[in-house]
């Protein structure tokens, strides 16, 4: 439950702006109060925005006694409501998605292996919680601007990945059974940090999921594979899920990002090292693929230089992708659209300063083909954007929040965005303050604040 402080900050997160004034983040709210704890028990943020700008944020985070679940809603034009969860135990993390009506989804892990899932209509409260499993870790979810939900988990008995469908919304929709769809891996990469895969459903319902499981043997290493689901239909054996990695006995993907384009067909890319048998690699690059997931991937990034960290969404017409480009001290952050015939990933365009060393980008597109970047910086020194208006390019750097005021002790961490149709984005992250004596826990905080397009609603 939140706290009378947590409930009148979010009250003051109004997403608006001066008509007049020129695209800006605005200023930054604490939506949940600083607390010490371990770095394993910082929070996990989430955020989606509906298309006409409702916007659901969800969170978990140590209260001091305790983990818990923590949502809120703001609706266009208006402030951040806290909606009482109905979560029943400590919340590891979660994660929302949200359809063109603004009926949201949120899938979280509860206690030590449990996974629920409960809907939330517009406008209205939680329903009913829905148990999807009490053997899972990892959860992950994307819903359709249809309503249709896919919600992926990792099953601590099989070793494999989970997905529950729900494939109708309205009032009591649930998921489901569960279906495997990944072989067994005794382990499998963390997606984003937190889920064990990554997922997307097209306005069709039709689905991708995917990850990196890791496969023993000399060397070892981690295959990115890919679950798809037609319309209607349900998802494939674990046994046809699409080795897209495997580029070579000793090549190994990880970090998978995946997105429909808006021809239905599936995009995935990831961090591609061509050989870990070797002690002199060469750099690893970011790698992509398109359905029909056979064809042989491209490189998404340029020709020669290391690039690694993909995340992927559709702004328009397109396929947009980020990435961490370079070596430090010339590290930066670079961005490309990625389709066409034959399949390939161009107009390069690096987002942030050389030298900087920002890291963990991550991309959020709208129908009009607006597109934001997020990341923070390589020593977590702040939370950084950059922009593109429907029809424009990318432009300079945009600050969020940064640590000016105290250096020494303030780090920001893990940021999340989603965008409105007019591009008006909503952003989560964590803020860490430093302790001032040894063997002292830091202190954690969620971060929120709202990013101005275009002129208020």
């Amino acid at each position: 439950m939140l706290t009378r402080l947590a409930l009148a900050l979010l009250a003051t997160l109004v997403l608006a702006a001066p008509a007049a004034a020129a695209p800006a983040w605005l200023p930054t709210v604490e939506l949940a109060p600083e607390v010490a704890t371990t770095s394993d028990d910082a929070p996990t943020t989430s955020v989606a925005v509906a298309p006409d700008g409702t916007a659901v944020v969800a969170w978990t985070r140590q209260t001091g006694s305790g983990r818990v679940l923590a949502v809120a809603r703001r609706a266009p034009g208006g402030t951040f409501s806290a909606i009482p969860t109905p979560a029943a135990g400590a919340a590891r993390s979660a994660e929302v998605g949200i359809d063109a009506d603004g009926d949201a989804t949120v899938v979280w892990h509860e206690g030590l292996t449990t996974i629920r899932a409960a809907r939330l209509p517009a406008g209205g409260s939680f329903e009913s919680p829905q148990t999807l499993s009490t053997n899972g870790r990892y959860p992950a979810v994307a819903v359709g601007p249809g309503g249709t939900a896919v919600a992926v988990y990792l099953d601590l008995i099989t070793q494999q990945v989970a997905a529950h469908i729900r494939a109708t919304d309205g009032s009591g929709a649930t998921f489901a059974n569960p279906a495997v769809i990944s072989p067994v891996a005794s382990s499998f990469s963390a997606v984003h940090g937190v889920g064990v895969a990554d997922v997307a459903v097209a306005p069709d319902g039709r689905a991708a999921v995917a990850w990196a499981r890791y496969q023993s043997g000399a060397p070892s290493r981690y295959i990115v594979e890919v679950a798809e689901r037609a319309p209607g239909a349900a998802f494939g054996l674990p046994a046809d899920a699409a080795d897209v990695s495997d580029e070579g006995p000793n090549a190994s993907g990880t970090e998978p990002a995946v997105t429909i384009d808006p021809q239905g067909r599936t995009v995935v890319a990831w961090t591609h090292d061509a050989d870990l048998s070797t002690e002199t690699e060469g750099p690893v690059t970011v790698h992509a693929a398109r359905s029909p997931l056979a064809n042989a991937p491209v490189v998404a990034s340029r020709d020669g230089v290391a690039a690694a960290s993909p995340d992927l969404a559709v702004a328009g017409g397109e396929v947009v992708a980020t990435w961490v480009a370079g070596a430090n001290p010339a590290r930066r952050i670079e961005a490309a659209s990625c389709g066409g015939d034959p399949f390939d990933c161009t107009g390069h365009a690096f987002v942030s300063p050389e030298g900087n060393g920002d890291t963990r980008p991550i991309i959020a597109g709208n129908a009009a083909g607006a597109a934001m970047v997020a990341w923070h910086g390589f020593n977590s020194e702040g939370i950084s954007s950059a922009f593109r208006p429907a029809g424009g390019s990318f432009g300079g750097t945009l600050a969020a929040e940064s640590n000016a005021a105290d250096p020494t002790r303030l780090r920001f961490t893990g940021p999340v965005i989603a965008l409105d149709d007019e591009g008006n984005a909503t952003a989560l992250w964590s803020q860490i303050r430093l302790p001032l004596a040894p063997a002292v826990d830091n202190a954690y905080s969620v971060r929120g604040a709202g990013f101005d397009a275009v002129a208020p609603r």
